[in-house]
């Protein structure tokens, strides 16, 4: 056992192959090398297991010792250090399967490959002939972008790896490509293996913000979004066969559209893939047959709907209907409805998207959304909050001044969206409402606001909705939550929007807030919230309640309650709640000296004074 001071020796390769391999690959160059890069190749791509393949790759980074000779970090550098000077094709090959191979899911070996400068290296083995070396080169940038280091990324970028890489997917492999590529009878290629590569490597490289900031200078965007055009059929003759296979792989358009929805993270690249002609093909991508795809094609609509300037664009493209068809699909992820109401909650503000959301019974889907949703997930969470403020948005009557967001304060007119409300309504789509209520008391902040927010825009002059408000119980749900959250002035401010809803559109539920002692805790909000809309739509609704605000907030509140709660006035007077500076007991005999000084006449002011 090693004294506690002690540090414990490096671990050293067991690997026969390892430990023959850093001879093969000394430089100069030798044959051996093609040999044992192949070698160390099956054994990562022919291993049993993903446990064996790590193994086989770990062992390749771990120390060398032989004859009081010392190599370091194995293997791993020594690969990277060859592949610039592996001149013939079969050598490169073999080399470069290798190096993407080794650093794959690996970050050990990365770190130790980066003595040998290895961003470099792979972006200059993209300028390769070989089809082969330009798909390992890819695979390798993927890998190191992946399993290494934000600074890894910048080097890769630095390198011209999104010039390099956008050049090569950009290069489909037509007969006359494959022809000088030839057969590799140890290493199979299959046509469009490198456009894959090239595509997922994007995906992954532009995780850096340089990448995403460079892509339209290199020309990334207008070949991503041609990657997920392109429909066309393409037909392979060899001497044994002629095969039909489409021009862009299933795998290449699901990269490019994941590099693509990376890109427009970055604002001004959103407007860019507008001007390059990128909506429409997303939106066709939304119902391709992989699930992924479609998710990756939502969220790119999600990030481009939050520009105010590109909704109409992606709504008169048929945006709005494709998004709802993707909401209502069974056989779709969570991730994918959450994009797409993500994108839906945006275009909800503009008036073209409105009439289409009325036009396809949007309603509807929102329902079936909000029925099934498990809010206990992060994705379930935020399909829930997406839908409610997709409801909210669509329901406010748009004045195009309004640009309501999720999490914030909704903007609501005097007036709601009639036909829309109508669209949400018990005799049209009976459930939506109640589930909205349900919502209200969900144990996530982030949902129940927004519950609360499109409770409001629902009930908002709409009587027939505020009844069904009421009949599920939405004034008691709204004011419980009212009554206990007092750090979150956004979901304040809509819980009373909500309430104020209720209440103006069906006098039924002010008895429900009187009974609850809604005048108190508006009082206190009125005179003690520090957020000035909060403190104006609390004086808002006082009014609706009949209440005028006073100075004694407590009293007041007891005073309005109370005497509004239906209860004989002698049974109210006999049991005054504690806790009350002004008890009912008092305020009856304010009330018998009131009438006494009235009958005896006298001005108004003797009778203040005297009071």
């Amino acid at each position: 056992m090693p004294g506690p001071l002690q540090t414990m020796p490096p671990e050293v390769a067991t690997d026969p192959k390892v430990k023959k391999g850093v001879k093969d690959l000394a430089l100069p160059i030798k044959p051996a090398a093609t040999k044992s890069c192949l070698g160390f190749a099956d054994g990562i791509r022919k291993a049993a297991s993903e446990a064996a393949k790590q193994e086989a790759r770990r062992q390749m980074g771990l120390r060398v010792e032989e004859k009081g000779t010392v190599w370091d970090g194995g293997v791993v550098p020594m690969i990277v250090a060859c592949a610039p000077q592996a001149k013939e094709k079969p050598m490169a090959e073999a080399v470069s399967l290798c190096m993407a191979l080794m650093l794959a899911d690996t970050p050990q070996n990365v770190r130790l490959a980066e003595a040998a400068n290895v961003e470099k290296v792979a972006v200059d083995l993209c300028k390769d002939k070989s089809l082969l070396v330009q798909s390992h080169a890819a695979m390798a940038i993927a890998a190191v972008a992946t399993a290494g280091t934000a600074e890894n990324r910048a080097k890769l970028v630095a390198s011209g790896a999104m010039k390099q890489l956008t050049a090569i997917a950009s290069a489909a492999d037509n007969e006359k490509a494959l022809a000088d590529q030839g057969v590799n009878k140890l290493i199979a290629y299959k046509a469009g293996q490198r456009q894959e590569e090239a595509a997922s490597a994007l995906y992954m490289v532009t995780v850096d913000n340089q990448a995403k900031q460079s892509a339209m200078e290199v020309g990334t965007l207008k070949t991503l979004i041609s990657l997920t055009a392109n429909e066309e059929i393409i037909k392979i003759v060899t001497k044994k066969e002629t095969t039909e296979m489409p021009a862009v792989s299933v795998r290449a358009k699901v990269e490019a559209a994941g590099a693509l929805l990376r890109c427009v993270m970055e604002p001004t690249n959103r407007t860019h893939v507008c001007e390059l002609g990128g909506v429409a093909p997303i939106i066709k991508l939304l119902a391709h047959q992989d699930i992924q795809a479609r998710e990756r094609a939502a969220g790119v609509l999600h990030q481009m709907s939050m520009e105010q300037a590109l909704r109409a664009p992606v709504v008169d493209a048929g945006g709005v209907g494709a998004l709802l068809t993707l909401c209502d699909m069974k056989d779709c992820s969570t991730l994918a409805h959450e994009e797409a109401s993500g994108a839906l909650l945006y275009l909800a503000n503009e008036e073209a998207a409105k009439f289409q959301l009325c036009r396809l019974n949007a309603a509807k889907t929102f329902c079936t959304l909000l029925a099934n949703v498990k809010t206990n997930t992060d994705d379930g969470e935020r399909v829930a909050e997406n839908t409610l403020a997709c409801v909210a948005h669509m329901c406010v009557h748009n004045n195009n001044a309004l640009r309501n967001a999720k999490r914030s304060i909704l903007f609501l007119n005097h007036t709601g969206n009639a036909r829309l409300q109508d669209a949400c309504s018990p005799s049209v789509n009976k459930d939506l409402v109640p589930h909205v209520v349900r919502h209200c008391s969900d144990d996530k902040a982030v949902v129940s606001g927004q519950a609360a927010a499109a409770l409001a825009a629902l009930c908002c002059e709409h009587a027939s909705n505020a009844r069904e408000a009421g009949r599920s119980k939405g004034p008691k749900v709204a004011m419980s939550l009212l009554l206990t959250v007092t750090d979150d002035d956004v979901r304040i401010a809509n819980l009373i929007l909500a309430l104020l809803a209720m209440a103006e559109s069906c006098p039924d539920n002010i008895r429900v807030l009187l009974r609850m002692g809604a005048s108190q805790r508006l009082l206190m909000l009125n005179r003690g919230s520090a957020h000035a809309q909060v403190r104006a739509f609390a004086a808002r609704l006082l009014d609706a309640l009949g209440c005028v605000p006073s100075a004694n907030h407590e009293g007041a509140g007891e005073l309005v309650s109370s005497l509004r709660m239906g209860q004989p006035y002698d049974k109210q007077a006999a049991t005054p709640r504690e806790g009350i500076s002004v008890t009912i007991s008092r305020l009856r005999v304010c009330r018998g000296r009131l009438v006494c000084t009235f009958s005896q006449g006298g001005s108004i002011v003797a009778l203040y004074v005297k009071l």
